[in-house]
């Protein structure tokens, strides 16, 4: 490779030009099977990577329909999930659609404001309803329907900046979340239960005992499957929690009954 560069000098790729000519010639094999599959396996062998050969032969590009909404006179055409991009930018301008925007001037100090706080509860959303559609359950019409966009903007004072903390996301109708159940009960002579119950992902392992007619959990995420990196729930483990024969993970179900100390009478 050439150190001494200086101006006027060309630079020339010749293996991705053959990549690319494979491409053109023999479509998506061109990329996902022979030489340039061949090619990307070795790097991942070389760099103890996971691709196989397998993997690229059976991956597949998945068509999405774009998002589209209308912004004042313009119609808004943007790229959906597993993106994030398209329905943010979206929220962003039901956000601010309402503001004088145009009196206020660009890079003013209003209306830098409110794109700020636009942006922070757009954000709070992304965090928590945006995945991969095929994966997770995205409330996409919810998130870029108007009025759901001037409840999330309510709280905007066009006087004072939000703290950060204080921002989370919006409340979705019928938007089922993923986590645990939990229920209490008390009867009328005071006999009480608390009950926690989970699966912790969407429909936990994904397989059904057959015959009986419920899912398996996936609660092995909450043992500490690498040390030092956090889980699904972005939880960090240590040794303590480390995956052993016989072991029970490390749970946060918290079922409790608090009893007032002169009832007591158990």
């Amino acid at each position: 490779m050439k150190d001494n560069w200086k101006t006027g000098d060309s630079i020339k790729w010749i293996e991705l030009g053959h990549t690319l000519e494979r491409i053109r010639d023999e479509g998506r094999a061109g990329f996902y099977e022979g030489k340039t599959a061949q090619d990307i396996v070795a790097e991942m062998t070389r760099g103890k990577g996971l691709i196989t050969l397998e993997d690229l032969k059976n991956y597949s590009a998945a068509w999405r329909d774009p998002i589209v909404a209308d912004y004042k006179e313009y119609k808004v055409i943007s790229m959906p999930p597993s993106s994030s991009g398209g329905v943010c930018l979206i929220q962003l301008l039901k956000s601010v659609e309402p503001y004088p925007i145009k009196a206020w001037g660009f890079n003013t100090a209003e209306t830098i404001h409110l794109m700020t706080e636009a942006e922070r509860r757009v954000y709070a959303d992304r965090t928590i309803y945006l995945g991969d559609p095929d994966f997770y359950k995205v409330p996409l019409k919810q998130m870029i329907d108007d009025q759901y966009n001037d409840e999330r903007m309510s709280t905007f004072n066009p006087n004072k900046a939000t703290l950060s903390s204080e921002v989370k996301e919006g409340k979705i109708a019928g938007y089922e979340s993923e986590e645990t159940t939990h229920f209490s009960i008390v009867d009328s002579k005071g006999n009480a239960a608390a009950i926690t119950t989970t699966i912790n992902g969407w429909f936990g392992s994904h397989v059904v005992v057959p015959g009986s007619g419920f899912f398996l959990n996936n609660e092995m995420d909450d043992f500490s499957a690498k040390p030092g990196v956090p889980n699904m729930f972005g939880v960090i483990g240590a040794e303590a929690n480390k995956i052993e024969p016989n072991k029970r993970m490390l749970s946060a179900m918290t079922p409790t009954i608090v009893k007032k100390m002169e009832s007591y009478l158990w």
